[in-house]
Order: structure tokens, then C-alpha cells, then sequence
């Protein structure tokens, strides 16, 4: 009897001990959310530290812009590319077509 009456209570320590953390992670959780709302809203923030962060948020906006249009120019650029390849081929296959004709009609008039 007294085994279990220890069992029970290692077992209520360590359900205790896991609502602790459970509540100390929650109550961490909320302190960096208002942490970030704060930040984002800009309330607390220096003008210097206020003009980082607009600074930093432009700076993320245009690289992302940046990125969008060279993607879209090298897109470009290979259609283009396929289609000069294309053309050339073609190109070189009539002019080789063409000298084919001509060494035929040469050896043909002889």
C-alpha cells in the first residue's frame, strides 16, 4: 500500500511539474507576442530604431521586387534564346540543303 501511495505521488509531482512549464511556456508565449505587436505597431521605438526598421522592411520589399524581375528576365532571355537556337538551326540545314543542290547540279552539268 505504501508503494502505491508513493507511486501516486511522484506521478501528482510530475503532473504538477509539467503544468508549470506548460503554464510558464504560455506565459513566455504571450510576453513575445506583445513583444512583436509592440515592435510591429512601433510603440517603444526610438526614431534611429523606428527608421531601421522602415529601412530594413523597404529594404526587404525591393529585394523581393528585385528577385521577381530577374526571374522574369531570365525567363525572357531563355525564349529567347530557344528561339535563336531554333532559328539558327534551321538556318544551317537550308544552307546545308543548299550546297547539297548545288554539288548535285555540279557533278549533273559535267
Amino acid at each position: 500500500m505504501k508503494m502505491k501511495t508513493q507511486t501516486e505521488k511522484i506521478k501528482r509531482k510530475k503532473l504538477a511539474l509539467k503544468e508549470q512549464v506548460a503554464n510558464a511556456k504560455n506565459h513566455l508565449d504571450g510576453l513575445k507576442s506583445k513583444y512583436y505587436d509592440e515592435i510591429k505597431a512601433g510603440s517603444k521605438l526610438l526614431p534611429e530604431q523606428q527608421k531601421a526598421v522602415e529601412f530594413f522592411n523597404r529594404y526587404n520589399k525591393e529585394l523581393e521586387e528585385t528577385n521577381k524581375m530577374q526571374e522574369r528576365q531570365s525567363s525572357i532571355l531563355s525564349r529567347k534564346l530557344i528561339t535563336f537556337s531554333t532559328i539558327t538551326s534551321k538556318v544551317l540545314n537550308i544552307l546545308s540543303a543548299i550546297k547539297n543542290i548545288d554539288l548535285t547540279l555540279r557533278t549533273l552539268i559535267k
